[in-house]
């Protein structure tokens, strides 16, 4: 793959669900118990590079966790990080074989990856401050449990469609759904720009 273009897929869909769409919580915490103590998820975040691609492409993390990026490729790659303003976080080479890239999470965000190498090689984590976040596997469907009872404010992100938001009232005892729609003519991701572009130019 170090000398092919690898056309990633930025956009999945299946039956009209949307895979890769980050679902969080992004106001009504206050009125949440105590989630300033909800457990984080144990261990690191694990970026693959296979077959000259990130795997998984869209992730999530808490704030703290550390952020692993492997090379199991048998190529030379050169891990290229932006954080969430746009600028270069960080910008290393790990050729084949190499021990795993190791970098802390201290802000919340949305960070983007890419290869200087292999420039179609984009990849994002999505960091929070908290747990009440998921993001939507192939199903299209995706679940955040423990919330207190409260209104909350909802967002949906995806690298190329950008966000949606909504608002749900969580009662004790009861399923609380949500439902967020793309139709593929939104504005560009704003953290994806560029990409968002080509994607969308292709055919």
């Amino acid at each position: 793959c170090k000398l092919d273009h690898v056309v990633h897929d930025s956009v999945l869909v299946k039956q009209g669900r949307l895979q890769d769409v980050v679902i969080r919580v992004v106001s009504g915490l206050e009125v949440s118990a105590k989630p300033g103590k909800a457990a984080k998820p144990k261990g690191s975040v694990d970026i693959h590079q296979r077959k000259c691609v990130f795997a998984p492409r869209v992730t999530t993390a808490i704030v703290g966790q550390t952020i692993r990026f492997i090379n199991e490729d048998a190529t030379l790659h050169n891990i290229h990080a932006y954080d969430a303003e746009g600028q270069s976080w960080f910008n290393m080479a790990q050729p084949k074989g190499a021990a795993a890239i190791e970098k802390d999470l201290e802000d919340e965000g949305i960070l983007r990856l890419s290869d200087d190498v292999h420039p179609w090689m984009t990849g994002f984590v999505v960091v929070s401050p908290h747990r009440y976040i998921t993001v939507t596997p192939e199903t299209g469907v995706f679940t955040l449990q423990g919330l207190a009872e409260g209104k909350y404010g909802v967002e949906a992100w995806h690298s190329i469609y950008g966000k949606k938001r909504a608002t749900v009232t969580v009662k004790g005892g009861e399923v609380t759904t949500v439902s967020f729609a793309y139709t593929g003519k939104e504005p560009f991701a704003e953290e994806n720009k560029r990409a968002a572009e080509d994607a969308r130019s292709s055919p």
